[in-house]
């Protein structure tokens, strides 16, 4: 656990869903000609790492997309920032005409205005770099579950991992946020700055954008070139079969610098006869359903 991997992923949102006016006891929005304008300036003022989108452009499109249509809405433009400096000079110019806007990660939220808006939608899409501080193989960090899920929502709500009974939720693993507040200046939070260090870990999207998260690995189980073998060896042995009754789909998946040897196994009775599927199901997996179901289940 003395080492560090460093990800500049995508992060959530921040100091509040939208800077928008109240009067009176009431909230006021600009109207859309305003929220237009407001994307407008923000398109003139960022670098060329960023990106305005309006509709239908694909990037909109993108920016737009939610796991859920509880939490989806259509934004009058989409902005990709590709620098901290890039998100304070648009939280500068939202604050200035109190535009609303939101900040999106992987989307997964599916509470209304979490990651959406109907102003400006900011989404984390270009914040993607990994940097592994190791020359140790085998790192992971604590993570999502699912596919989808963005970093950012995950470690600023807690973040529930599958190593999570081993070393914790992910907040537990964070070593450094960089975050840019709603002043608009680029901090670096780690357990030194207490009240932030405590409020963003856990805090959701209410005290500033989230570029770069700091956190430690811990080593992944290895699947080794013995088990590929004994998964190679124990294929061949299903597929050479004379029985009719049984099918086999093989695959092997390849993500993050590891192999991941896949098998479905189909037998057209309530049960298989004795060893045909032993050495396959003998085998160490990472997850495992088979069971006697319905046909209909099955497909």
């Amino acid at each position: 656990m003395g080492r560090i991997s460093e990800l500049r992923l995508p992060a959530l949102l921040t100091y509040a869903l939208s800077f928008s006016s109240i009067v009176r006891g009431q909230v006021t929005t600009p109207a859309n000609g305003d929220i237009d304008a407001t994307c407008k300036q923000i398109a003139a003022t960022i670098s060329n790492a960023s990106e305005v989108f309006f509709p239908p452009s694909p990037g909109y499109t993108a920016d737009n997309a939610h796991a859920f249509a509880s939490s989806s809405a259509a934004s009058t433009c989409s902005v990709e920032p590709g620098s901290a400096q890039d998100i304070g000079a648009i939280l500068r110019i939202i604050n200035s005409t109190r535009t609303p806007f939101a900040v999106k990660s992987g989307g997964h939220a599916s509470n209304p205005r979490f990651s959406s808006t109907s102003g400006v939608q900011i989404s984390m899409a270009r914040f993607r770099n990994i940097t592994v501080n190791s020359t140790a193989a085998g790192v992971v960090v604590i993570g999502g579950r699912i596919p989808g899920v963005g970093v950012g929502g995950l470690l600023l709500g807690a973040g529930y991992s599958y190593k999570s009974s081993q070393f914790g939720l992910g907040i537990d693993n964070i070593v450094g946020i960089e975050v840019v507040l709603a002043q608009w200046d680029v901090h670096t939070v780690t357990s030194e700055d207490e009240d932030l260090w405590f409020a963003l870990r856990g805090g959701m999207n209410n005290f500033g954008i989230v570029t770069k998260f700091t956190l430690n690995p811990t080593h992944r189980a290895k699947f080794g070139p013995d088990k590929l073998d004994a998964f190679n060896q124990a294929f061949s042995k299903v597929a050479q079969n004379n029985d009719t009754k049984a099918a086999l789909v093989g695959e092997f998946a390849y993500a993050s610098g590891a192999v991941s040897p896949i098998a479905l196994v189909f037998y057209d009775a309530p049960t298989p006869p004795a060893g045909l599927f032993d050495n396959l199901l003998s085998i160490p997996t990472v997850s495992s359903d088979v069971s006697t179901r319905s046909f209909a289940d099955l497909s």
